[in-house]
């Protein structure tokens, strides 16, 4: 499951349209970790009007490509693009077999309750198998930066973020071991804004500098 885009609150230094490069430098960071696996995506109909849609970038480079999403209609033109996503509820799924990976990207952050989700994609993972997922760091710089005008300027379905404290800490409650969090960054769109960031992200640690997290781990 992940949740349809909605309405989103925007700064006026945020771009109206990120373009190609942010998904793809995400993709780029988990590649590694997907190539020749079996791998179920969660909220896997999510951007598939997109030319760089993260599915079919998946099932570019893995053995098999299984998804879910809530969206009805969503992974109905999906399928239509010859996916095999299926409906189901990231807290609640049960699909009856296991995978290699399970891949959620930007998803527990729109969730009720990430710990059902946790346990779902661990009762889907084979022995040895990596849950691997990506998430807004709440302490990276940008998240300030837009907060500086008025009103709340934040996604409108998000329901928690996440720093890599907190994001150990879950995963560790809900029977993983966590075998690598490390953070990511993108360049920003727009000459002019990517140097801005750049100068002002240059002298801070990832941690606040960069804007994503990334974790994988394994069933304990």
């Amino acid at each position: 499951m992940q949740l349809s885009s909605g309405t989103r609150s925007r700064h006026p230094l945020q771009p109206k349209k990120w373009g190609l490069g942010s998904l793809a430098e995400r993709f780029e960071a988990i590649r590694p970790y997907v190539t020749g696996k079996r791998v179920l995506d969660v909220g896997a109909a999510t951007g598939y009007r997109r030319a760089d849609w993260m599915h079919a970038m998946l099932r570019d480079v893995a053995t098999s490509v299984v998804g879910i999403d809530l969206d009805e209609a969503a992974v109905a033109a999906a399928q239509g693009r010859g996916a095999d996503i299926r409906v189901g509820n990231a807290e609640s799924f049960d699909l009856g077999e296991t995978f290699e990976v399970v891949w959620a990207g930007e998803l527990i952050e729109h969730l009720s309750n990430v710990g059902l989700f946790l346990d779902s994609a661990r009762r889907h993972l084979e022995p040895g198998g990596s849950l691997v997922l990506t998430t807004p760091n709440a302490f990276g710089v940008s998240n300030f930066v837009y907060r500086l005008g008025a009103g709340v300027r934040v996604n409108n379905e998000h329901t928690c973020w996440f720093c890599e404290h907190t994001l150990r800490s879950l995963l560790e409650r809900h029977g993983f071991d966590v075998r690598e969090l490390r953070h990511l960054g993108h360049d920003t769109p727009g000459s002019v804004r990517r140097l801005a960031s750049r100068l002002v992200r240059s002298p801070l640690p990832d941690r606040l500098a960069l804007n994503t997290l990334l974790a994988v781990a394994s069933p304990r």
